[in-house]
């Protein structure tokens, strides 16, 4: 029998997790509740699109020079700093939807903003984890961070859903503002043990040409190791095939419910709600990772459901299986694939090398975010030139893109997991090191 959760993980993980989790949690009633503003409001699913756009666009930029950043200081201070920062800008858009006519410009304006903020935390966490736990609990404490996103995904729509149908969007934004309050103040009483730097972080200073040097070692080290820049390649792909379905979940359960919020809410739970158990499950059960085959047959697998299911299914009792199941697996390639970036990439670089990561596996996102409402829009007045009424119209583009571009999820997943590179690598296998420090391209 193992030692206990606590024993393995240590306390100030433990609290690390919590407050983290309280955050995220705010955040995610904030982006449900701003995601249904906008599309009552303007009836597009363009508006909602470009909500998460936004929501998305700022960490391209941000996120190369933040790596930097978390792997040059303090990582306490950059968490306390940027939580701070959350709640401020927290304030400003609660300040925002009160007004009688919605600045939607202000609104994508302050989303940007939050998201530039926000780049740091999952970047912070994902480096830290390494200090604070030993080696053999990574696979666990990663499967208890990524139940931060899974237990927003459960109580954010719940509650989010609940509270914007019964007193307004504004106790949704003041609670945001808390829970950014909340991380900050647990910060204060933990300790991230300090990191080791690279030779080339021990300059002091600020300057640009500093900055420069350690991102391109980033981009070098990435050079270097061609399975890991295949690897990111293939994941911005599918991330584009999922993603570009995204903003069409919600409008397609509100246009089926007549804009039953709750339902909605209830809906988007039932993916937080697999996933937690299957983040359950991973810690109690987890004792050998999956193969990066496994984790591109786990992410087809959730393509039929998500995607394709989920577009042709009319009640939300079959909405909510299709989004549950998922959930539930998911946990078990997400474990498995953090444990292998976190193998193969040297502690001193992670900060650097997990934001350009995450970078080039967003990059093709605000693709998918403008031509999914595009593709909507075009669709839904197509169909309405050819005599179908607008509500149906609007229904039928939701269905075609999920089904047609699920169908490129599942043959994608396929492909990749039965090619050379990657249908024989464990995430456990070692990468080869380069023979000397590289710096750039």
């Amino acid at each position: 029998m193992g030692r206990p959760l606590g024993g393995q993980m240590g306390s100030s993980f433990l609290v690390f997790w919590l407050s983290q989790t309280v955050s995220v949690l705010g955040s995610g009633m904030t982006k449900f509740a701003i995601g249904i503003l906008l599309y009552q409001k303007t009836g597009q699913v363009s508006a909602l699109a470009l909500s998460i756009l936004f929501g998305y666009l700022p960490s391209l930029f941000v996120g190369p020079f933040a790596g930097v950043i978390v792997d040059r200081y303090n990582r306490r201070l950059i968490l306390l700093i940027t939580g701070f920062a959350q709640a401020v800008i927290g304030v400003a858009l609660l300040a925002a939807v009160t007004q009688a006519a919605l600045p939607t410009v202000t609104i994508f304006a302050l989303l940007a903003l939050q998201s530039a903020v926000g780049t740091f935390q999952p970047l912070t966490e994902l480096a830290s984890v390494g200090q604070m736990v030993p080696k053999e609990a990574l696979a666990r404490a990663n499967s208890l961070l990524s139940m931060n996103e899974d237990i927003s995904q459960v109580f954010a729509p719940i509650l989010g859903g609940f509270l914007v149908a019964a007193v307004g969007i504004q106790t949704v934004l003041l609670f945001d503002v808390f829970s950014f309050l909340v991380a900050c103040a647990a910060l204060l009483f933990i300790r991230i043990p300090n990191h080791e730097r690279a030779e080339v972080l021990r300059s002091p200073g600020l300057s640009l040409a500093g900055y420069m040097a350690d991102f391109r070692q980033s981009l070098g080290y990435l050079r270097s190791q061609p399975k890991l820049l295949q690897l990111l390649l293939i994941m911005a792909l599918l991330n584009f095939s999922f993603t570009i379905t995204l903003p069409l979940v919600s409008p397609l359960v509100l246009e089926r419910t007549g804009n039953d919020t709750v339902a909605l809410g209830l809906v988007t739970a039932c993916s937080g709600i697999g996933a937690i158990l299957g983040g359950v499950l991973v810690i109690a059960l987890l004792k050998r990772k999956l193969s990066i085959r496994q984790v591109f047959l786990l992410n087809g697998f959730e393509a039929v459901l998500v995607q394709i299911s989920f577009g042709l299914a009319r009640v939300p009792v079959l909405w909510g299986a299709f989004r549950f199941l998922p959930g539930l697996t998911s946990p078990f390639a997400n474990a498995s694939y953090q444990v292998f970036w976190q193998t193969a990439v040297p502690q001193a670089l992670q900060g650097r090398v997990f934001a350009v990561r995450r970078m080039l596996a967003v990059s093709l996102t605000p693709l998918a975010l403008v031509l999914s409402g595009v593709l909507s829009d075009l669709i839904t007045d197509f169909l309405v030139g050819q005599g179908v009424n607008a509500s149906e119209a609007r229904l039928q583009s939701f269905q075609s893109m999920l089904v047609g571009f699920g169908v490129l999820s599942v043959v994608l997943s396929l492909a990749f997991a039965w090619g050379p590179t990657f249908s024989q690598l464990h995430v456990d296998d070692k990468l080869d090191s380069p023979a000397h420090p590289t710096h750039g391209f």
